[in-house]
């Protein structure tokens, strides 16, 4: 039976009111606990509307990718109209989908750009929402970034907003298989609740491989999974795993550690990955494990930077850095400094910053490449300043690095330490040399920070695409919470004007938490209903535990009860050991009463640890009701239809398979255990809309029925997961939590019905919340680019199906995208069809097919030097249609399909250049408003006259040229023995060289020239001419210094290396009918010579840097 999407109702009948049993709606995702130490600690008013703190998203290649971030109605009311806003730090234009896709994916309401909050505008009382993000692509050094998510709404009539920071970055080397990996810790914050919520992300790691999951724990009992446990499931390459975990709130911060374990996939569907795993020669077990940090309910101020993505000076020299208090303290800034390269900082400065509250700073680097700190003071908190580090560089081609920690935040109990890797990878143009780690420097706390492993040491030089680790340990006597220590890297590189030096810093956070004791209750304001008829009782287990590193002496008192509340049995003893738990079981009934009666008991746990002062104790309210023999209704059973196995118990929820179209149910069965007759006059139903809908044709408990005594009725819940994948964000994972909360009933007595009730009967085996959970298979979509740059460069679209048993139907996954591709080459059942500029893309994915791809070469007549050529995908299912779920990453994607290099003809207008560049340059730069040259040899000098030169392109702006010449030592082409061996490799051959292998080069007439070989040059004949001459000149004569019709250097025909005019230097022609290798070296003249007459001047091919 499919229903429609709708809202959650109350629907009450407006009556006197005589008397009201009410019980407290339990979230469906958990409670927390209120602890209460013999501290003071300051009143701070809870947050209704909370996005979770968020761990760094992972981006795959040049990709973006798509993901949930939990937002919690942490009230006891239905907040509805809730508007979601996205401020992007340094934004691009590539977060936009390309025109032609538009129309297709306004089509899809869950694909609306960087979030897509219409899911989550209305968020009953205690429950959840998955709020859908899709990143930017990263491609290049664009490597990171973020964004502030801001939600809107109004509470008793009264505005309100809450923001949170969302940090995404590249995944580096993600070749080989490295299990399922997460790409940071995250710290969890109440903002005033009782309980603090938070999503780390987790990924397949590789490609085109499937893991099997075992197991993720947390080391802390305090920290528990609320969404996205998907121990014994499976999890594939470049898929992403929103996961998110909860603590209660206590006085005292808490360390913890998540750990995945995962093993290459046992039955493996896919040849490709069968074969690399072989490769892995047995090791194909994994773990991965990030720290995780539960800040205090006093805690102050704390502030945060966001991701700075790196800024490419050739675009833009300004940049902006996001600033949060994560605290619940306000922060007083102070005036915000840079260091030297960082200038004309505005915003943040001289302001308070309240709790939750971010604003953003902006500022300008300098031209030319570096890396600097922004330093931020404040007070307000135990730390006095954050610090964030700024990278910029200019165009392509420069020296850069990518670092990363290995947990981010660093978290470790006071006293006891903790560690880190950070990996360095080169992102850059240069291979580094002469590598240093420096010693880390502690910013802000009283840690002590020192060098472990260090393999970086080790190596000679960290070549293009290569990494390096070292491990950095720490310890701290004291407790410190958002302090920061500063990892570092130095390495030189040469260049052809010599060697200059690198330096990158990456600031850590590191959390030292609490030394002693914890103890929590969950939950912490359980609620308990049965009826006065002396035969009915419920039980409540309340779970006690030790969050902290030391054992705890503690003893229980159950305070404030009836003498029909008592607590039943107990696991616990006299002491409770750090990092565990037990429970304490509360029995409430048989009573009898016949008007009914209510009220909140207290069940303590007070506790001592050795050399901890002073004690603590931590308390659990028990709301309780007991409803009046003549009216009370209970809830007698409870029946799953469709459900694969469970009870829906804590530990056993009811799973709801996502490859069985059949309905899914649960039924709630009601009883009049009163001795009047009743009617039911409302039901308030705070349950998910996306997951469960209650059907009329299954509710006999509907408005104005009426149970004799002893009469039943249900309510019925209907699964509806399958039709709103997308609309509760299509990347929640393989496995969704979708609890059902009983729904409070509002009833009247059917004689007087001034006398009404409202009450939230207890389940059978006790509590509130039935556990439910959906499997579903997950779908990873990928956009690969081969060969980028390049003339064959082909771009793959692959998919790879997960957690797919039984999943015996096809499944068509259908992507559509751009025109740009030509020459379709598939695996598996995949076929493509092109239509209105649109091409799609078909693949039939099931059990035994769980992958398949599509690769096509790339049209480059659609690529130009000016802007990068993006390509959109989009990405659907018909699996909705047949009744099933798949949880899809990403839902779109981009790809940046790159540009083309340009070569034009540099000749200083009409007059020509001679072949001592080197003085030319000097001349130049010595003019008004010229740049400045710095460089000390005739290739550096002939660089720059590419750059000033007159007739250098408009377009692209902001570019760099390099000159195609030859001089010895400095740059080449081809060695000396070219003749006798072919030069068709960069290895023995290229110095410095300019063009790159296998790449396509277009004239200022945008005409495809050629391609080059594996060694970077032209083997003519060309297609066409490489450049022209000036406007109304016949012809041109371009200085090269290579051997005619070759590539090599003709050594004394280079004009001394290009500083001299006294020589000879070779050169090519340019402007006659010929496309073969007189355009590189047709005979040598005097290095004297600008013009050859007045109809042919002397210049440079000049090639653009991509």
């Amino acid at each position: 039976m499919k229903k429609l999407l709708s809202f959650p109702k109350t629907v009450l009948l407006s009556v006197s009111t005589m008397l009201i049993i009410s019980a407290t709606v339990t979230a469906c995702s958990g409670s927390g606990s209120v602890v209460s130490n013999s501290e003071v600690s300051p009143i701070i008013t809870p947050t209704p509307i909370t996005i979770d703190n968020a761990g760094v998203i992972p981006v795959f290649g040049d990709s973006s990718t798509s993901t949930v971030v939990y937002v919690h109605n942490n009230s006891n009311l239905t907040i509805s109209e809730i508007t979601y806003n996205v401020l992007e730090q340094n934004a691009t234009k590539e977060t936009n989908l390309s025109s032609k896709l538009l129309a297709q994916l306004n089509a899809n309401k869950a694909l609306h750009g960087v979030i897509d909050g219409n899911q989550c505008s209305e968020i009953a009382a205690g429950q959840y929402c998955p709020l859908t993000i899709t990143t930017p692509i990263l491609s290049g050094a664009n490597i990171q970034g973020s964004f502030q998510i801001t939600a809107t709404y109004s509470q008793n009539n009264e505005p309100k907003t809450f923001s949170q920071l969302i940090n995404y970055a590249k995944v580096q080397n993600n070749l080989q298989p490295a299990g399922a990996k997460f790409q940071s810790g995250v710290s969890i914050s109440g903002y005033g609740n009782q309980n603090g919520y938070a999503t780390i992300y987790l990924y397949g790691s590789g490609q085109d491989q499937t893991y099997d999951v075992s197991s993720i724990t947390v080391s802390n009992p305090s920290v528990t999974i609320t969404n996205g446990n998907i121990s014994g499931h499976q999890i594939q390459s470049n898929y992403v795993q929103a996961v998110e975990i909860s603590s209660p709130i206590s006085n005292s911060s808490i360390s913890a550690t998540i750990t995945v374990n995962s093993d290459i996939a046992t039955r493996l569907k896919n040849k490709l990955a069968k074969n690399k795993a072989k490769e892995l020669l047995g090791l194909a077990q994994f773990s991965n494990s990030v720290d995780i940090t539960v800040m205090p309910s006093d805690q102050e101020a704390i502030l945060t930077t966001a991701l700075i993505p790196l800024i490419n000076t050739a675009t833009t020299t300004s940049g902006s850095m996001l600033i949060q208090n994560e605290g619940n303290k306000a922060a007083t800034i102070g005036n915000i400094t840079a260091e030297s390269g960082i200038s004309n900082l505005s915003g943040c400065s001289n302001t308070s910053l309240a709790p939750n509250e971010i604003c953003r700073v902006s500022f300008n680097v300098t031209e030319s490449g570096g890396s600097a700190e922004i330093t931020v003071p404040y007070t307000g908190g135990s730390v006095s300043s954050v610090t964030a580090n700024v990278v910029w560089y200019n165009g392509a081609g420069t020296a850069l690095v990518a670092m990363s920690s290995s947990v981010e935040p660093l978290s470790f109990a006071a006293t006891v330490g903790g560690s880190t890797t950070i990996t360095v990878t080169n992102i850059g143009g240069y291979a580094l040399s002469n590598i240093n780690i420096p010693a880390p420097v502690v910013i802000s706390g009283s840690a002590t920070a020192s060098l472990g492993t260090n393999d970086c040491a080790t190596i000679d030089s960290l070549p293009i695409g290569t990494s390096c680790e070292y491990i950095i340990n720490m310890n701290d006597n004291q407790t410190d919470l958002g302090a920061q220590i500063n990892a570092g890297f130095n390495a030189s590189y040469e260049t052809t004007s010599g060697t200059k030096p690198y330096t990158q810093t990456l600031p850590i956070t590191y959390n030292s938490t609490s030394y002693g004791a914890i103890i929590t209750i969950t939950p912490a304001n359980p609620s308990l209903t049965i009826s006065g008829n002396n035969f009915e009782s419920t039980t409540q287990i309340l779970t006690i535990s030790n969050g902290g590193n030391l054992p705890a002496n503690i003893t229980s008192v159950l305070s404030n009860n009836p003498s029909y509340l008592t607590e039943s049995a107990t696991t616990c003893g006299a002491s409770l050991a750090a990092g565990s738990s037990c429970t304490s079981t509360i029995q409430f009934g048989p009573t009898y009463s016949a008007g009914g009666v209510n009220g909140t008991s207290s069940y303590t746990i007070n506790y001592t640890a050795v050399g901890q002062t002073p004690s603590g104790s931590v308390t659990s309210n028990i709301a309780w009701a007991v409803q009046g023999y003549a009216q009370s209704i209970s809830l007698t059973a409870v029946e799953s239809s469709g459900a694969s196995s469970g009870n829906g118990l804590s530990g056993t929820p009811y799973l709801f398979e996502g490859n069985n179209s059949d309905s899914k149910l649960i039924n709630l069965t009601y009883t009049n255990t009163g001795t009047k007759r009743l009617k039911i006059t409302g039901i308030q139903n705070n349950n998910s809309v996306y997951a469960w809908t209650m059907p009329s044709d299954g509710n006999s408990c509907k408005n104005d029925a009426v149970l004799e005594s002893g009469d039943i009725c249900s309510i019925q819940f209907e699964n509806v997961l399958f039709t709103n994948i997308l609309a509760i964000g299509a990347s929640v994972g393989t496995s969704y939590t979708e609890n059902i909360t009983v729904p409070t009933l509002i009833y009247q007595d059917d004689i007087n019905p001034n006398i009404q009730f409202n009450a939230q009967p207890n389940l059978p085996t006790g509590g509130t919340t039935i556990y439910a959970q959906s499997n579903q298979a997950t779908l990873a979509n990928t956009i690969t680019i081969n060969e980028a740059g390049t003339a064959n460069e082909s771009v793959t679209i692959s998919h790879l199906l997960a957690n797919a048993t039984g999943y015996t139907n096809n499944i068509l996954v259908s992507t559509k995208m751009e025109s740009y591709l030509i020459s379709g080459v598939y695996s598996g059942d995949c076929s493509s069809s092109s239509s209105n500029g649109i091409i799609t893309q078909s693949c039939n994915l099931n059990a035994s097919q769980v992958s398949g791809s599509g690769t096509y070469l790339v049209n480059q007549t659609l690529l130009n030097p000016s802007t990068d050529l993006t390509l959109s995908a989009l990405f659907s299912t018909n699996a909705s249609a047949q009744g099933l779920v798949i949880s899809m990453n990403p839902t779109f994607a981009m790809s940046n399909l790159g540009s083309i290099a340009l070569i034009y003809f540099a000749s200083n207008g009409v007059a020509g250049y001679n072949g001592n560049f080197l003085a030319q340059a000097q001349a130049r730069a010595a003019l008004p408003n010229q740049p400045a040259f710095t460089g000390t040899t005739g290739v550096a000098a002939a660089d720059y006259l590419c750059n000033t030169d007159e007739s250098k392109p408009v377009l692209p702006s902001n570019t760099s040229y390099k000159a195609i010449i030859g001089a010895e030592n400095e740059r080449q082409a081809c060695s000396q023995d070219y003749i006798d061996t072919p030069c068709t490799t960069t290895v023995g051959n290229n110095i410095d060289w300019v063009m790159r292998p296998f790449t396509n080069y277009i004239n200022t007439r945008n005409n495809i020239i050629s391609t080059t070989n594996g060694a970077g040059i032209f083997t003519f004949n060309t297609n066409n001419f490489i450049a022209f001459p000036q406007s109304g000149l016949v012809e041109g004569r371009v200085w090269t210094g290579f051997t005619t019709g070759a590539w090599y250097i003709s050594y004394g025909v280079t004009c001394n290396s290009w500083a001299s005019s006294s020589d000879i230097g070779a050169f090519g022609i340019i402007g006659i009918d010929d496309l073969g290798g007189f355009q590189i070296a047709a005979d040598t003249m005097s290095c004297s010579v600008k013009q050859d007459s007045n109809t042919s001047t002397n210049g440079l091919y000049c090639v653009q840097q991509l």
